[in-house]
């Protein structure tokens, strides 16, 4: 998604985290949290089409609980709802608004589960070799 074709909100958004456009997806939702606008690769929230009918939080499992939010953004690292895909999301208030930004963090998670696998290998590892010495 380019910088061009994206909500004046979300690229002063991302601006102001120093961010760059690796967004996936946005949700501008009203005070009744129906969508007012969306863009991107929704298909990362697990669906393809979104009601404006309906409040989000009947349509997408993940915000339940999460919005509305208060003054603060909530960010969650590493979300994940399509298999082998990884996102960031964060959930602001702008005025009368409720956003919802995904960001792609699929490589960043990647890495930090390959991190955590080597950690992991070389701690049962020296668990072995503990093991074997006492015998």
């Amino acid at each position: 998604m380019s910088l061009v074709a994206t909500p004046i909100t979300i690229a002063r958004y991302l601006r102001k985290l120093g961010a760059d456009t690796r967004a996936l997806a946005y949700l501008e939702l009203d005070q009744s949290l129906h969508v007012i606008a969306s863009g991107g690769n929704l298909e990362i929230l697990g669906t393809t089409t979104i009601n404006s009918n309906k409040s989000i939080t009947s349509q997408v499992d993940i915000l339940v609980g999460l919005i509305p939010t208060g003054t603060a953004p909530v960010i969650i690292a590493n979300a994940q709802m399509v298999k082998d895909r990884f996102f960031d999301l964060h959930l602001f208030k702008e005025l009368e608004r409720q956003w919802v930004l995904l960001l792609d963090s699929t490589e960043s998670a990647r890495n930090l589960q390959a991190d955590q696998q080597v950690r992991l290998n070389n701690a049962l590892l020296l668990e072995q070799e503990q093991k074997s010495e006492k015998k």
